[in-house]
């Protein structure tokens, strides 16, 4: 009776927090308009030049790492629409993460130019965390085909971590 009690009372006095699991404190931006819409193809050529014209390695990362942030968030716009929406929104999230490639690239590069990439490279670490985290969530929300897409989604951000902490090392 007395630890039916105490176990009881334990729950009643434990913040709820304690039972919640921790998410990563990194904020995804607003995804803006999504890969289903027939204007996404001016705001693909924008962003396309707007990178181009950028050529300082550090702020190349930054906004490549933008850009995965955001294709990242159409992804899960695009799977919280529904099922016929799957296909796209794995392609969504692979095209990001191609992007999250192009970030890391630019930082090494950076660093071999001697800039300091201290800050920028917490960053990064964070930002892959909060990528595999949100795969990971997605992936209990969609069927067998497109959660195995996001299983090789998240297999590519874990090698991604391992090269954004060889970086800041």
């Amino acid at each position: 009776m007395k630890k039916i009690f105490f176990v009881l009372l334990l729950f009643v006095f434990l913040p709820v927090t304690a039972f919640a699991k921790p998410t990563v404190d990194y904020t995804l931006p607003y995804p803006g308009i999504l890969p289903d819409n027939p204007l996404y193809v001016l705001k693909a050529a924008r962003d396309q030049i707007i990178g181009f014209f950028i050529s300082d390695p550090l702020k190349k990362s930054e906004y490549d790492l933008l850009q995965a942030d955001k294709r990242l968030a159409s992804g899960v716009s695009l799977i919280k629409e529904g099922s016929a929406k799957y296909n796209l929104s794995v392609t969504t999230i692979s095209k990001g993460e191609n992007y999250f490639n192009d970030a890391i690239s630019k930082l090494a590069i950076a660093q071999k130019q001697g800039v300091d990439v201290k800050s920028f490279s917490s960053t990064m670490k964070t930002a892959v965390q909060k990528h595999i985290e949100v795969i990971r969530d997605l992936e209990s929300q969609v069927s067998s085909q497109a959660k195995n897409g996001l299983i090789s989604q998240e297999k590519r951000l874990v090698e991604f971590e391992k090269r954004v902490n060889s970086l800041s090392q």
